[in-house]
């Protein structure tokens, strides 16, 4: 997938897609548990929690994701 690195800042509660080198997005996603600025520029931030932080902070290793909303905002 082609990188897309914008000028939204890798903070806390925003999502990000990881990378293996230019242009390698495959769709491995993550959440930024805390301010992760040091990402900025080099990996794609497309999305931010707006409701519900505290479930994505208590996801520990092992858990299984049931179920996915994607709400638009307008």
């Amino acid at each position: 997938m082609r990188d897309e690195v914008g000028l939204p800042s890798h903070l806390r509660g925003t999502l990000g897609i990881s990378t293996r080198g230019r242009d390698t997005g495959d769709a491995q996603l993550f959440v930024n548990l805390t301010d992760n600025v040091r990402l900025d520029h080099d990996y794609t931030v497309f999305g931010e929690i707006i409701q519900g932080r505290e479930v994505a902070e208590g996801v520990i290793e092992g858990d299984v994701i049931e179920r996915v909303d994607v709400v638009r905002v307008r």
